[in-house]
């Protein structure tokens, strides 16, 4: 090609095609350039060879070349297949299309504004690395390889897209690669490739050849691609001391164990069981579907599996989501033709596509257990209920009376009650009720807590941090673990920004094993959000995190992979950050600061201001506060049709604080206080809105003595219309809706009445 663009352009043969190219697309017609790539890459009809290797179910294919020969090939055996660059976006065709991805371009369709960008002639015809591992679809690449069955390089060298780079360090890639080289490659060729895979000398038409014999299933009877039908071991597991504490320090369980402890009736001290135990089950199996919800670290996922796990056991045909990459809805589509199967699903709120789906197609034959953190598990759960499939819910959040002896009971027998030791069970139960509520996740951060147990935490995060990229790699599965994304080794490296977590090196450190654990599926096996946390909050600076998501959501920005989209809207809500760097209010203010620099976009966004102005409430910044609630109404009134509830509710936070630091002038305080009463009673009745209501509580008790015999009228009618509201919302409310502080605030409200009653 280098010589006919030379002829065209008049210019020495003895240039390389880079040059050349680079030449002409600067300085000569780009339609000339056009044709004579169409000259040589245009092709009519595909080889015999490549039509028998696409032939072949491929998860896959990716090309260096720009023709279109993968295309026409899949033609000859009636595949339809996209062919997509660098610069196209993958979600627009996976999971649900066969694609070939043109590394350098294709030549397909191509117009001469794509020799700009799209399609790359430079460096000898082969992308450069950087170009492909900056893209978009290097995350998809890097899925491809953990999950496919085999990884076949056809005609391929080291050279391409310096696959160095990619398989030097995921020597468990190594079993399932391949080489198809020429039958005159050198032994320094066939001898660097080795180190990677296995190499055979057969060339294109000797694979064709080969792969022509394969019979391919043409069998209707196909099993779920993305769910593995769960079965109960029947392998003998020791629930020792060791395994004990790796599961209540750790979070580190697997499926034996969790199948050891259904068998036995969790006799042994090493899970307990949550007394909702037969509730579920019995809902399950009259064909109801469920929802396991609680907030982080409180125990959801380690229940989930106990109840799949004594389904299984009961004879129930189990399936439980192990490949996050696939096709969640075709496997659905696959299971309610025949049979009855119950869909595992935690995290549920990471599934909105499949939970439509469901709802649009409604099996009959199929009943669905979910879980999910509290705060998301009932907007997820929107995609049912508006379309009347009924869902029944139950909360682990709490501990049960027998699940807190339970508990007791393993702590005892694991010797971790340290300064609490010598007291009695009932001491040590009201211990759980009142130092901890109840709560197993402060629970645990108590036992984590306590000196020595942090010294050794400290000890492994510090073996780990040593190594930057390696610190970058504990703080992304830390964030994924805290703000509920799926901690697979894609995932990690994206968020990461580097490829560290699929390397061999890091995967075998001690103290990464001691802390987590590599599952089958390439993913972080153990989850223990509660563990994740501690570290966050213990082991990295406040600047070290402030920073790094700061970098983090500069290089993801306006990214649409949805494991990458969910994290930037994660990280731009004052509620997560703050778990991230508690009672750190420089830090904190910091970040928002930093923010909108980072991310300019947001800075004409009302939802930013709002959290910005939520930041500056919590240190008691009421001015500044206000100033950036104004910015988000001035910004809400520029959009259409945007709804100002969560302004206004903080907007009303903002007058009850003002309120309160004016004691001194009751009437300044009351008219403070009644702008804020307006503003909640034009919101709707939810847990937003009744949570600035039970401030009325301290309103009451600072400001309702100073307050004019008239103010004090108007006050216990706010609250007693305020009540109506909660008890109205309560009365209404439908399984999915949250109303803890709408009980709480009817309760503290009904509190205040009757003390003003009594009182007169």
């Amino acid at each position: 090609m280098a010589e006919q663009l030379c002829e065209r352009f008049n210019m020495p043969v003895s240039h390389k095609l880079d040059f050349v190219s680079d030449m002409c697309i600067k300085y000569g017609d780009k339609d000339v350039v056009l044709d004579v790539l169409r000259e040589n890459f245009l092709l009519k009809r595909p080889s015999k060879s490549n039509i028998q290797i696409c032939r072949m179910p491929w998860r896959r294919i990716y090309t260096t070349n720009y023709d279109n020969s993968v295309e026409l090939a899949c033609a000859e055996n009636d595949i339809a297949i996209d062919a997509v660059s660098l610069i196209d976006k993958p979600y627009d065709y996976i999971p649900h299309r066969n694609t070939c991805v043109h590394l350098n371009g294709s030549i397909i369709n191509a117009v001469k504004e794509d020799l700009d960008y799209k399609i790359r002639l430079s460096d000898a015809s082969y992308m450069s690395a950087d170009f492909f591992l900056d893209s978009k679809w290097r995350s998809v690449f890097r899925k491809d390889l953990e999950h496919c069955s085999a990884i076949v390089f056809v005609g391929y060298s080291l050279y391409d897209i310096a696959i160095q780079k990619i398989l030097f360090d995921a020597p468990h890639l190594i079993e399932k690669t391949f080489f198809i080289t020429h039958e005159e490659a050198t032994f320094e060729e066939t001898y660097k490739l080795s180190e990677f895979g296995g190499v055979s000398k057969i060339g294109t038409e000797g694979l064709g050849e080969l792969l022509s014999k394969v019979e391919l299933q043409v069998e209707d009877f196909l099993l779920p691609v993305s769910f593995s039908q769960r079965f109960v071991s029947e392998e003998e597991e020791p629930l020792d001391d060791f395994a004990t504490r790796e599961l209540l320090l750790y979070g580190q369980y697997d499926q034996v164990k969790v199948d050891k402890s259904i068998v036995s009736n969790f006799e042994i001290p090493y899970m307990f069981q949550r007394k909702c135990m037969d509730l579920v089950t019995d809902a399950l199996k009259g064909n109801h579907h469920v929802l396991i919800h609680s907030d982080l670290g409180n125990g959801k996922s380690v229940f989930l599996e106990h109840v799949a796990a004594y389904l299984a056991q009961s004879g129930s045909c189990v399936w439980q989501l192990t490949n996050f990459d696939g096709n969640l809805c075709k496997d659905l589509d696959l299971l309610s033709k025949e049979g009855e199967h119950i869909i595992v699903l935690d995290d549920v709120c990471n599934h909105d596509d499949f939970l439509d789906y469901f709802s649009a197609i409604k099996p009959q034959n199929i009943v669905l257990l979910m879980a999910d953190r509290t705060v998301s598990s009932f907007a997820s759960l929107g995609h049912l209920t508006k379309n009347n499939i009924d869902v029944r819910i139950f909360s682990v959040d709490a501990l049960e009376d027998v699940e807190k002896e339970d508990i007791a009971e393993i702590i005892d027998d694991q010797n971790l009650w340290r300064d609490f030791t010598g007291l009695s069970l009932d001491r040590k139960l009201s211990l759980i009720r009142d130092k901890y509520s109840d709560q197993l996740s402060s629970l645990l951060v108590g036992l984590l807590k306590s000196p020595d147990i942090k010294n050794r935490i400290g000890e492994l995060v510090s073996e780990i941090t040593h190594n930057e990229k390696y610190k970058k790699t504990l703080l992304s599965i830390a964030l994924c673990d805290i703000l509920n994304i799926h901690k697979n080794s894609s995932n990690i490296a994206d968020i990461a920004g580097n490829e560290v977590i699929f390397t061999a090196k890091f995967r075998s450190l001690p103290a990464f094993n001691n802390l987590y654990s590599i599952a089958t599926d390439n993913s972080i096996a153990c989850k223990s959000s509660i563990l994740s946390l501690f570290i966050m909050n213990n082991f990295f600076s406040d600047t070290y995190v402030v920073e790094s998501c700061l970098e983090i959501m500069k290089r993801i920005d306006g990214d649409e992979a949805p494991h990458l989209d969910r994290l930037h809207r994660k990280l731009r809500t004052f509620h997560n950050v703050e778990k991230l760097i508690p009672q750190k209010q420089n830090s904190l203010n910091n970040y928002f600061v930093e923010l909108k620099r980072h991310c300019t976009w947001l800075r004409y966004h009302p939802h930013y201001w709002v959290q910005y102005a939520m930041c500056r409430l919590s240190f008691g910044d009421t001015a500044m506060a206000q100033e950036h609630l104004d910015s988000a109404y001035k910004y809400a009134g520029q959009r259409d049709s945007y709804h100002t509830e969560n302004i206004d509710t903080q907007q009303a936070r903002l007058y009850m604080m003002d309120a309160l630091t004016n004691k001194a002038n009751s009437h300044k305080a009351f008219s403070l206080f009644e702008k804020a009463d307006v503003l909640l009673n034009s919101v709707v009745n939810d847990h937003h809105k009744f949570r600035q209501v039970l401030k009325y509580d301290e309103v009451y008790n600072v400001l309702y003595p100073t307050f004019s015999k008239g103010n004090k009228t108007k006050f216990e009618y706010s609250c007693k219309s305020m009540i109506k509201a909660a008890e109205k919302e309560i009365l209404d409310a439908d399984p999915t809706k949250r109303i803890t502080f709408v009980r709480k605030a009817q309760s503290l409200l009904s509190g205040i009445i009757s003390n003003i009653v009594s009182q007169r």
